[in-house]
């Protein structure tokens, strides 16, 4: 038996995509901290195979900070849409 088909809205369907980045995001925070100090952490190039050493409180902050911004336009989007 094959699942129901729902209607979701562009709005409903970006609120889901920014729930699943944000939780990813999240994710990801918690594994870096769980890191020691000076452990290697690479990050990968968009839409590429290639990975580069980076700093791990660089890649911290760039994951809080998108965070931030994740849930600063999911607000602003649920402020419109009420």
């Amino acid at each position: 038996m094959a699942a129901p088909m729902v209607n979701v809205g562009v709005a409903d369907a970006a609120n889901i995509h920014a729930n699943r980045q944000i939780s990813e995001l999240r994710v990801l925070q918690s594994e870096l901290s769980s890191l020691k100090k000076n452990a290697k952490v690479y990050k990968q190039q968009q839409n590429s195979q290639v990975f580069f050493l980076t700093d791990k409180a660089h890649c911290q902050s760039q994951c809080k900070n998108q965070i931030e911004t994740l849930e600063k336009m999911k607000k602003k989007k649920e402020q419109h849409s009420s």
